[in-house]
């Protein structure tokens, strides 16, 4: 199980009730984590707009998405989750006013490559995405804003429809 306080990672063995590890830090709030599908890798967003990828086990930092000024959401993280088969990460952010246009973004990440995949621009008169979820076959990403709306993007990676109609 893991867990976030204000500025911690905290990840315990429930059966022991052991605390495996905690990770502190001092720069900023973690917002959200999210277990990989296989339960070795815990994704964390984070308030400056950066998301840490974990070895479950160690807690050791596998790699960080939104170090480069290119990458970043326009704010905070508020969710990440990993598609059903963990090749895929989605981060979420709150809405920012920049020249009196709303920015809210949702991006999915390659989790093998740490490449942005996609770009999701949510409408100007959306809120802060809150959430979001793909659905078990990985091909849809459901996407809740605090404005009480709730969006249903196709994401399939271009190329799966032919590899799905081979089958």
């Amino acid at each position: 199980m893991a867990a976030k306080s204000r500025k911690a990672l905290k990840v315990w063995d429930i059966p022991t009730r052991k605390l495996l590890y905690a990770k502190k830090d001092d720069s900023t709030s973690i917002n959200c984590v999210s277990f990989s599908p296989d339960g070795r890798r815990l994704a964390s967003g984070r308030a400056n707009r950066t998301i840490i990828l974990r070895n479950v086990e160690t807690g050791e930092a596998l790699f960080t998405w939104g170090e480069q000024q290119a990458d970043q959401h326009p704010v905070g993280i508020l969710s990440v989750c990993f598609s059903p088969d963990g090749k895929r990460l989605a981060s979420t952010s709150g809405a920012k006013v920049e020249q009196n246009k709303v920015i809210c973004e949702v991006k999915i990440w390659d989790v093998s490559t740490q490449q942005k995949l996609l770009l999701l621009d949510i409408p100007e008169n959306s809120d802060h995405v809150a959430s979001a979820v793909f659905s078990p076959d990985g091909t849809r990403l459901a996407v809740a804003s605090w404005d009480g709306s709730v969006k249903i993007w196709n994401v399939m990676p271009r190329g799966a429809d032919k590899k799905l109609a081979d089958r």
